[in-house]
């Protein structure tokens, strides 16, 4: 009996698809490798919401995936007062913010485009020993302290 080239070919595309999948290659797990920003509400809130253009202040936790912080401005009890949609920040927070209300909590599964990118944050002169390593996605959990709707910024 013989087996033809192509059934081989078949065969082991298929053993080498299995192998991707079993090992997490092929992974579909959102918070280690999202296609897309992910955002979740923790708390709603019932203030004034957030749009594009208005000033916001933030408080904030940055975390990689494997849950270590690395950022976080409940640290400093310092909150963070920027232009949503002005390219101050990251632009997973530019999206992911829009529509929260004050007093409102929200966790952003950001993926590296809409991150750190390919610089990663924190690297040294080489470009290792990174904060966030390049090409990593990350996780913000946002509380919207105040929405300002007399933007002056």
């Amino acid at each position: 009996m013989s087996i033809s080239p192509l059934f081989i070919r078949l065969y082991t595309v298929g053993i080498w698809l299995l192998a991707l999948g079993l090992f997490g290659c092929a992974s579909s797990n959102s918070a280690r490798n999202p296609e897309r920003l992910e955002t979740e509400d923790l708390v709603l809130g019932t203030g004034a919401e957030a749009k594009r253009g208005m000033d916001v202040t933030v408080h904030y936790r940055g975390m990689l995936t494997s849950g270590e912080e690395f950022n976080s401005s409940y640290d400093s009890d310092e909150p963070y007062r920027f232009k949503l949609g002005g390219y101050r920040v990251l632009a997973g927070w530019d999206e992911g913010i829009v529509g929260m209300k004050e007093g409102g909590k929200r966790r952003l599964i950001i993926p590296h485009w809409l991150a750190y990118g390919r610089s990663g944050r924190g690297c040294d002169a080489e470009g290792e020993n990174c904060v966030v390593p390049p090409l990593t996605p990350v996780i913000y959990e946002i509380e919207l302290v105040e929405v300002h709707e007399d933007s002056v910024f």
